[in-house]
């Protein structure tokens, strides 16, 4: 959709919000939809590293997984096979 703006449509400007001057479209979608995202991804990032190593980390040459086999216990106190 946003690909498909034509320059006059990106350049009508609007209030947004009271306190701030008005603002084009491409500006909203440069400050709103690509910085404010960029923001959050060294957050995102962080939080779903430990999953993302352990995913790399655990996957051996033959492509086996050798975490995934190995015995973990349950709720019940028995061994179990992941």
């Amino acid at each position: 959709m946003i690909r498909g703006l034509s320059d006059a449509q990106l350049a009508k400007r609007g209030t947004v919000l009271t306190d701030v001057p008005p603002i084009t479209v491409e500006e909203i979608i440069e400050r709103v939809l690509i910085a404010h995202c960029e923001q959050h991804f060294g957050s995102i990032r962080r939080t779903i590293a430990p999953y993302i190593s352990l995913s790399f980390a655990c996957v051996n040459r033959s492509g086996a997984c050798p975490a995934a086999s190995a015995p973990t216990s349950s709720a019940t106190g028995t061994s179990t096979v992941a």
